[in-house]
């Protein structure tokens, strides 16, 4: 019980960190001085298993008395609907607490109709199908890989995968930079 009252004080303590940096970007106040605001609309707590993590996002969600809180996706009819893009959709909707999607079709601009979907149908979505568990499951790996392994205070780290590759890489950018300045202040 104590253990997760200190969880949570220190969830907040970084949220209102986090929240309060970004107001002093937005103000001008950040390390360029004057530069654009940051790109986000709201900050989200996000716990995904023993993970909590802070994301902002710039995700749209609007608001009814039918629909509280619901996103709005649009949907180019001439084209097939993937299951990369109907994840997309569910996990903006399942990082931010968005209980549903209001999925708007349209043939060059448009709008030929919408269906409002609630988040927990998304991945049955016909022909565009996939497992909402074995996704929540891999991002649940790779983050506790990260947290495990990217622990360099103030770091920042390089996470690719490549399209056809079945890995993930990860680069540690202090190394890369030391490593590319190492090689380039060598002989001639």
């Amino acid at each position: 019980d104590s253990v997760e009252r200190t969880s949570a004080r220190t969830a907040e303590a970084q949220r209102r960190s986090l929240e309060t940096a970004l107001q002093r970007v937005e103000g001008g106040e950040g390390e360029r001085g004057g530069g654009p605001a940051h790109p986000f609309r709201q900050v989200v707590h996000w716990q995904l298993r023993d993970l909590g993590m802070l994301l902002g996002t710039n995700h749209p969600v609007f608001g009814s008395q039918e629909h509280p809180a619901i996103s709005l996706q649009l949907c180019d009819l001439t084209r097939p609907m993937r299951a990369p893009s109907v994840m997309d959709y569910w996990l903006d909707n399942v990082m931010a607490n968005v209980p549903a999607v209001a999925v708007c079709g349209h043939v060059n601009g448009i709008v030929k109709g919408y269906q409002v979907l609630q988040t927990e149908e998304l991945p049955h979505w016909p022909g565009a199908s996939f497992d909402a568990n074995a996704v929540l499951d891999n991002a649940h790996a790779l983050l506790s890989f990260l947290h495990e392994h990217c622990t360099r205070p103030l770091g920042s780290y390089w996470v690719l995968k490549e399209s056809e590759a079945d890995v993930v890489r990860v680069f540690d950018m202090h190394e890369l930079f030391a490593h590319a300045k190492l090689a380039s202040s060598g002989p001639p």
